[in-house]
């Protein structure tokens, strides 16, 4: 039976908004559902614009996502006027000035540059077991540069996602040839740089700001608490339990 117009896509999606949820997690853990950053569409309205409107029904499908969750016994935040990735850093930072290690369930590599933490990693559940972990001593062989330098890098090289564009004709190879011997994008030697880069700079200094996580969101008091959080039901039984299955 299925209650409060709820349908198929709707239990779907709550199913497997449940079956992303990491196990074997020790601390307390928080969800979070982004909303969108008006000061990053601010300083560049392209920012994001490419991106699809949500899929019918996901939307509404998001207060029944807030249910099982509670239901589950997970802390969530919802923050509006902000992306979900500056709550997410935020969160990290405080976490780790608590002197606790943080995992971060992700595949978004703008989190890399948190990785300059030696005690934060990020988790893809994608990967195989051996592959599914990324620190900080991965950044530099896999990708040429330091965790710290990853917005400059992004910035030169454009991040799809974001719908920011990069330097014209820099890649991956070129990027972090400019970025050799930890170099910000301040202090890459203009003797290196094509006319047409030189005329790009100021918009790549642009876009590493947009690419750089805030630390310093302002978010409620008393979000993160040092009590583990308890197993985890299945998704089956929760479903039930809201008039979803």
């Amino acid at each position: 039976m299925r209650t409060r117009g709820s349908g198929p896509r709707t239990a779907k999606s709550v199913s497997g908004e449940l079956q992303l949820l990491p196990g074997g997690v020790d601390e307390g853990r928080c969800l979070v559902s982004e909303d969108g950053s008006q000061a990053h569409v601010g300083q560049d309205s392209d920012y994001k614009a490419q991106r699809p409107a949500p899929e019918p029904g996901l939307i509404e499908s998001l207060a029944l996502a807030k249910d099982a969750l509670d239901h589950s016994g997970v802390r969530w935040i919802e923050q509006d006027g902000c992306e979900a990735d500056d709550v997410i850093a935020t969160l990290a930072t405080a976490t780790r000035a608590d002197g606790r290690a943080v995992d971060i369930m992700t595949t978004d590599k703008d989190y890399i540059q948190l990785l300059a933490d030696p005690s934060v990693r990020l988790l893809n559940k994608g990967l195989a077991m051996e592959c599914r972990y990324t620190g900080g001593e991965h950044v530099l062989p896999r990708y040429g540069v330091l965790a710290e330098q990853w917005p400059d890098f992004r910035a030169l090289m454009g991040d799809p996602a974001d719908n920011i564009p990069g330097i014209r004709g820099v890649g991956a190879k070129t990027a972090a040839r400019l970025l050799t011997d930890a170099r910000r994008l301040e202090n890459t030697p203009a003797s290196e740089l094509r006319p047409t880069w030189t005329q790009q700079w100021p918009q790549a200094l642009r876009w590493r700001e947009m690419i750089k996580l805030d630390t310093k969101t302002d978010l409620p008091d008393e979000l993160l608490t040092a009590s583990p959080t308890a197993p985890l039901p299945k998704a089956p039984p929760v479903l039930e339990a809201l008039g979803l299955w």
